[in-house]
């Protein structure tokens, strides 16, 4: 055999292999993340449908999902996407119909990705206006004005956790109250230099989250400290509840939510973190893991300080 023909054998395998690498590393990172998503979305079924879809500024889209029931506080709903896209049928209209079952109107935020972002942190003007749009038409939803929950998912928790912050978020808007809870879905909320891992999809995946989502979110991505959310946490921070899986390979908890976790403790934030076995990233409402349930968890634990001094409502006993 020549040697040419040994060279071509040696390189084919070599490719071959590589490929397989790929292929293995691809369904270990993505098949989880596709199925637990086939589930949520099945699992809303017929009622997954906005009441009604409100157009705000720069085609902004809020999407309603009215409750039947007592007055109560409202909840806005960002789903993930890497600020690169916005994925409301699997991180929002799940999340906002479960939701209505719990007894509260919820809003699904379809804000800006991608080059929709027209100005540096634009995303953050989006939810400013979906809270006064909300807020200016609180009786006809039939919501307590600037008493609100925000709940967010990935990307989606990144922008909830700015918000929360008065370096960036609520405090910066004209009359806009302070959020009751942050309710945070396997937040992205230090978006970094990815270390390898072994698994080149989730390297690659999470290059290219941090690379896109912050060119996307700050026009720039000489550094991600404006989006490390821990980073500008302090004593008037909102109480968090955070859910994570320790399963997650696109943003792993203990580089992001115990990190969150942990600035909360250091600034003393009244906040409740569960870690859940066996759950990936992207699990929504966790159907079918150990994660099943825990929306109910993150609300009740808002519940708890129902009490606020403006408003004289009897506490939630559901």
């Amino acid at each position: 055999m020549s040697k040419t023909k040994i060279a071509l054998i040696v390189v084919a395998s070599i490719v071959g292999v590589f490929l397989l690498y790929a292929i293995i590393c691809c369904g270990i990172t993505f098949i989880p993340m596709i199925k637990m998503a086939s589930v949520n979305s099945k699992a809303v079924g017929n009622g997954g449908k906005p009441t009604e879809t409100v157009v705000l500024d720069n085609d902004v889209k809020l999407h309603a999902f009215v409750a039947d029931g007592i007055k109560e506080k409202y909840v806005i709903v960002c789903p993930g996407g890497g600020y690169t896209n916005c994925a409301v049928d699997t991180e929002g209209y799940p999340i906002a119909t479960e939701l209505n079952k719990l007894g509260y109107t919820a809003f699904v935020l379809e804000y800006r990705t991608g080059k929709a972002i027209s100005t540096p942190k634009a995303p953050l003007d989006d939810l400013a206006n979906a809270i006064k749009y909300v807020d200016q038409n609180a009786d006809k939803y039939n919501v307590f004005e600037g008493y609100y929950v925000l709940c967010g998912f990935s990307a989606g928790g990144n922008l909830i956790g700015l918000f929360g912050t008065q370096e960036f978020g609520y405090s910066k808007y004209e009359g806009i109250n302070k959020p009751n809870t942050l309710v945070m879905g396997y937040p992205w909320c230090n978006p970094s230099e990815p270390s390898f891992n072994g698994n080149l999809a989730d390297y690659a995946y999470y290059s290219s989250l941090n690379g896109s989502g912050a060119k996307a979110f700050l026009h720039s991505k000489d550094s991600y400290e404006e989006m490390q959310v821990s980073l500008w946490i302090d004593e008037n921070y909102p109480r968090t509840y955070i859910m994570h899986g320790d399963k997650d390979k696109i943003a792993p908890s203990k580089e992001h939510s115990d990190l969150l976790a942990k600035a909360l403790e250091e600034k003393k934030i009244e906040y409740q973190y569960d870690l859940f076995e066996n759950v990936p990233h992207g699990c929504g409402l966790g159907i079918g893991t150990a994660a099943e349930g825990w929306l109910k968890k993150a609300m009740d634990f808002s519940s708890k300080y129902w009490y606020e001094e403006e408003y004289t409502v009897e506490p939630r006993t559901t």
